[in-house]
């Protein structure tokens, strides 16, 4: 995960890895800790106010899987905006960032049930040299 290298819209970033990592421990965690909701809820609410105003491929595909994971997303629209040819989310000479912002787009994609990309966007990620 390179969100919080150089120039990644680090705050918008290392907001939504939080808020992933947040609900993936929900279920265990929730009864232990009083403040998960809200602080979720918090989170969320500020990557919302910044998803329309990201630049970087990456960034805009990390923090839709986020809110999408979050049930807070159901449109595509800036997200495939971000994209390159509809199937893959580039930035110039940065192939380690394409293949992730590319897998977090997937992701994305398939929490909101849009499945009329999915296909082309795997293919080009099993493409891929890793």
């Amino acid at each position: 995960m390179l969100g919080g290298a150089e120039g990644a819209e680090p705050e918008a970033s290392l907001t939504a890895f939080v808020v992933i990592a947040l609900l993936e421990s929900k279920p265990i965690c929730n009864d232990h800790i009083n403040i998960l909701d809200s602080s979720i809820n918090k989170a969320i609410d500020y990557l919302i106010k910044k998803y329309p105003t990201l630049q970087r491929s990456y960034t805009v595909a990390l923090t839709a899987y986020a809110l999408a994971a979050a049930g807070r997303l159901n449109d595509d629209r800036i997200l495939m905006a971000a994209s390159t040819g509809r199937n893959r989310w580039e930035e110039y000479n940065a192939h380690t960032y394409n293949l992730e912002a590319t897998s977090y787009a997937l992701l994305a994609l398939l929490k909101m049930r849009i499945f009329d990309a999915t296909t082309l966007i795997a293919k080009w990620l099993a493409d891929q040299k890793y």
